[in-house]
């Protein structure tokens, strides 16, 4: 251990030179640094180093190079910083082969511009972790921004035949597609190839500007999970040209942009084709593939191709129908706003004639009031007038369920709630609703009877602070705790009864006479107790014969902060007997970054 901690060490003997040769450092600050980097680097050595000790090493680092170009800044200097980053991060990967430590290093890589390291570090992350989608989109969206376009596909290409049903990666190649096809249709404007049948720079241009990126290609060597793929359509579509843009010779007709199906989109409408084959009952997939056309207006036709599957493959489907009645709503308040809402408010009537279901009642009630708040926000009076009186009259007409109930709730009298909880009687938003107008004690009780929930026992707890003066309220409290019919109703009754104690200074009294406490209710008192006798006490009572790490864990923690270090040995002995065995590397862990952080 300790030759590869010299090793690692005389490694930077140069860079010290330097920066002491420089008065970058004083020689006290450098010999900090120099003992800092050996207790790191001895840190890494030990058996358990955990990734978190690697991080912390490199945050360090990284801080000491902020530094140092702060208070020298004239002069270019050597980046040792990197160097060392990189190793660090190496032996950490090497230790520690996890996905979300390979994108923190090539995030690392990505803000230092380091290319060359930058493109082996893709590829060798996406071998070892092929499963990882966002490896794939973060190496695909890299060659795009070195204007490599055709390997940023090929890449997303690969993906999908070893995620097939990896909705991130289709959306990505979506996206890509209609990018590519975009950046060729706005060099054609500039280079009037429209205009004048073409030129020299016509493959150029029609090629969208992708460079061959052979400097910084991702070479990803064959997976064996790409074998039998059955994506290989949509591979020779594109690959091929097959629909690509015509060669020069091809007649100037052809040339058009509009009579080119590549640059009207025939690509992302294949990607789109294919996608919805692997998911075709997911409305939520092709709602984004809409979302995405939305940047393209020059897609206007595959965006119409988008909502027609949606109405076809979805005509039962309340949200699909109101996403579809809304899709022309610019989602800004804007002149046209009045006539855009009007168009989806008939929409919504022609759609709830035929789909006449509570589901599709609510979808439309939460159109108008989503658009009732924008206006009242933007002061359109008018339109808040208008759409008021919409919800008002929908209220009055709708086929109501329970949800539809709680939405319409706020337009409605206690008379109209009285009636509607009868028929929903475990419905909280209900209760809520007539409750936050009474201060009937019998009506609460009825409540909880009905609809034993937290959120109405809160409720009930609130007034019941407010009504009651001390000694009544604490009758109450244990009433209601021992009266509890559900294990969460019986923890929020004793932590508030904790709580409320603990305001009228009499917590230390009482935590003793409170019966049947939850674990919730003991780990409440520690944290309001100051008392070290009591804390002991309610840590030994939270872990008697807990299997669980956390609460062995707090105590250790209390006893550490207060130095009773011989007490903490024999708690942890208990514990390394009570807690899960397959537990226990983490728990001594943990127990030992503990020992070190005091």
């Amino acid at each position: 251990m300790a030759e590869a901690v010299q090793y690692h060490l005389e490694r930077m003997v140069g860079e010290l030179e330097d920066l002491e040769r420089h008065q970058v450092f004083t020689k006290s600050e450098l010999r900090q640094l120099v003992k800092k980097r050996t207790s790191f680097e001895y840190t890494l050595k030990r058996r358990r180093a955990q990734p978190v000790d690697y991080l912390r090493y490199i945050r360090y680092e990284l801080n000491v190079d902020r530094l140092r170009r702060l208070r020298d800044q004239r002069r270019t200097q050597p980046d040792h910083t990197t160097t060392r980053v990189v190793s660090i991060f190496e032996r950490l990967l090497a230790r520690h082969n996890k996905a979300d430590l390979w994108t923190q290093y090539i995030g690392f890589l990505m803000q230092r511009n380091n290319k060359r390291l930058l493109s082996k570090a893709f590829a060798r992350a996406i071998v070892a972790h092929p499963r990882v989608t966002r490896l794939w989109i973060m190496a695909a969206r890299y060659q795009l921004e070195q204007m490599a376009g055709s390997a940023a596909r090929r890449l997303l290409q690969r993906a999908l035949r070893v995620n097939p049903e990896a909705k991130d990666v289709w959306l990505e190649y979506f996206k890509l597609e209609l990018h590519l096809v975009e950046k060729i249709r706005m060099r054609r404007r500039v280079l009037g190839i429209d205009k004048d049948g073409g030129g020299e720079n016509e493959n150029e241009a029609e090629d969208g500007g992708e460079g061959d990126g052979s400097e910084d290609s991702i070479e990803v060597p064959e997976l064996p999970e790409e074998a039998g793929s059955v994506f290989k359509q949509i591979e020779e579509l594109v690959e091929r040209r097959q629909l690509a843009i015509q060669p020069q010779s091809a007649a100037p007709a052809l040339m058009a942009t509009e009579n080119n199906p590549a640059l009207q989109g025939a690509i992302p409408r294949i990607v789109f084709e294919q996608a919805i084959k692997v998911h075709p009952t997911d409305l939520s997939f092709r709602i984004d593939f809409a979302a995405a056309l939305r940047g393209y207006p020059s897609m206007q036709h595959n965006h119409t191709l988008v909502l027609d599957s949606i109405e076809r493959d979805f005509a039962d489907c309340p949200r699909a129908q109101g996403f579809l009645c809304t899709q022309h709503i610019t989602n800004a308040v804007s002149s046209e706003l009045a006539d855009q809402l009007r168009e989806a408010v008939q929409r919504f009537s022609r759609v709830l004639a035929q789909l006449n279901t509570p589901e599709m009642w609510l979808e439309y009630f939460e159109f108008l009031d989503r658009w009732h708040r924008v206006c009242e926000e933007n002061a359109v009076d008018a339109l808040v007038r208008y759409l008021e009186t919409l919800k008002r009259r929908m209220a009055k007409e709708c086929p109501l369920n329970e949800d539809l109930a709680n939405a319409v709730a706020p337009l409605m009298d206690g008379e109209w709630l009285a009636q509607m909880i009868e028929r929903f009687p475990t419905s909280a938003g209900l209760w809520r609703r007539l409750l936050s107008t009474t201060t009937d004690n019998g009506l609460f009780d009825r409540a909880l009877a009905k609809c034993p929930k937290v959120e109405i026992l809160a409720m009930y707890l609130d007034w019941l602070e407010q009504q009651h003066d001390g000694k009544d309220i604490e009758e109450k409290y244990v009433s209601v705790a021992r009266s509890a019919q559900t294990a969460p109703l019986r923890a929020l009754a004793q932590i508030r009864f904790a709580e409320w104690a603990h305001r009228q200074g009499r917590l230390c009294e009482v935590y003793r006479t409170v019966e049947n406490a939850t674990s919730e209710f003991l780990h409440k008192c520690t944290e309001l107790i100051g008392d070290s006798v009591v804390l002991v006490e309610l840590h030994e009572r939270l872990c008697m014969s807990a299997r669980q790490v956390d609460p062995w864990l707090r105590y250790l923690g209390f006893l550490i902060a207060g130095r009773r270090l011989e007490d903490a040995a024999r708690v942890f002995w208990r514990a390394s007997n009570c807690v899960d065995p397959e537990s226990l590397p983490e728990f001594t862990g943990a127990y030992q970054k503990l020992l070190l952080s005091k």
